[in-house]
């Protein structure tokens, strides 16, 4: 199992992230920086990169100029993981659990958009969408059910992603994602979605 989730988060690391930009080969990191799940995780990795520089007395933190740089990238990282934090709390925010499949990791409803983090890992499927439903736990009805949003084919069963959501009645009603393969009529775990 160890093995497994080591290969899925090496491969998450390489998989695409849905870019409003369609005909890109590769997505930025200010794109990327649009998922607040990304944006925090990636915040916070970079000022604990910066502080074990100095911890570590790195060498070149004795250029003057460097340590200075190094303290000002690490104060801007700081602010933007406060944003990436404060972004979050605006959303609605849930944890994957996979039913048939294995599926893990964070997803977060913020105003025309779900995201999913650098966390994210389903098994592969032939042909994965993600929904959003009113329904609280997808497994207690015939899914998809009359209240889900098809918000398109899976990019990558891998990593961060963004999905448009389409104009809906009432999009405060959508308080589950849901990771359905549309050929299998298989549900593959869903995520609880709340303030």
């Amino acid at each position: 199992m160890k093995k497994l989730i080591i290969l899925c988060l090496a491969l998450a690391a390489c998989a695409p992230f849905q870019s409003d930009d369609s005909n890109s080969a590769s997505v930025s990191l200010d794109e990327r920086m649009k998922n607040p799940l990304f944006a925090q995780e990636y915040a916070k990795e970079m000022v604990n990169r910066l502080t074990e520089l100095e911890i570590s007395k790195d060498p070149m933190l004795e250029d003057e100029k460097m340590a200075e740089y190094v303290q000002k990238t690490k104060r801007e990282w700081k602010g933007k993981d406060r944003s990436a934090r404060k972004l979050k709390r605006m959303g609605i925010y849930g944890g994957f659990i996979g039913v048939d499949e294995h599926v893990v990791g964070d997803s977060l409803l913020m105003q025309n958009y779900l995201y999913m983090g650098m966390n994210f890992i389903s098994a592969p499927g032939p042909d994965l969408h993600v929904f959003l439903s009113e329904e609280v736990d997808p497994r207690d009805v015939d899914f998809p059910d009359p209240t889900s949003v098809d918000l398109g084919l899976m990019e990558s069963p891998f990593g961060a992603h963004r999905y448009s959501v389409p104009m809906v009645e009432n999009i405060d009603m959508l308080r589950t994602a849901v990771v359905w393969d549309m050929k299998l009529s298989r549900l593959y775990g869903f995520a609880q979605l709340s303030p």
